[in-house]
């Protein structure tokens, strides 16, 4: 009986190409979801810290928004960002005033399937800071 089997077995080589030509488009749209997923919480997790840097910078002293701009344009590492994605509000003077700044960006994912999936093809990604102005 045992014959029997490792004998059925040397007669299904093609299973192992058909079952893993039925798995490899899940396993690599698995992968690409992980790297794109990846991607777009790096670049919140970015301009998030611009925003913040920003802030804290306007916070400090008496800076014009052209020079917060510049700075979270500075802090924003890898993110192609510019002066219209960067949005200044400040309410209020030295002591009890307070600056925010917010920052939106759309990211694009980079492989073609998984920006067929999401609407619009791109993400809105937001992130804002709020600090009491210093004395």
């Amino acid at each position: 009986m045992s014959r029997s089997i490792i004998r059925n077995n040397k007669h299904l080589p093609g299973q192992a190409i058909v079952e893993f030509a039925l798995t490899i488009p899940i396993m690599l749209l698995l992968i690409m979801l992980t790297v794109d997923f990846g991607r777009a919480i790096w670049y919140y997790n970015a301009i998030a810290n611009a925003a913040r840097e920003g802030a804290r910078y306007g916070i400090v002293k008496s800076h014009s928004d052209a020079e917060i701009i510049n700075t979270v344009l500075q802090k924003s590492t890898g993110v192609p960002l510019s002066n219209s994605n960067v949005t200044i509000t400040r309410s209020g003077t030295s002591p009890n005033g307070s600056i925010k700044v917010s920052i939106s960006y759309n990211f694009r994912p980079i492989t073609p399937l998984v920006s067929n999936l999401i609407p619009g093809g791109q993400i809105n990604l937001r992130a804002s800071s709020e600090m009491s102005l210093e004395q």
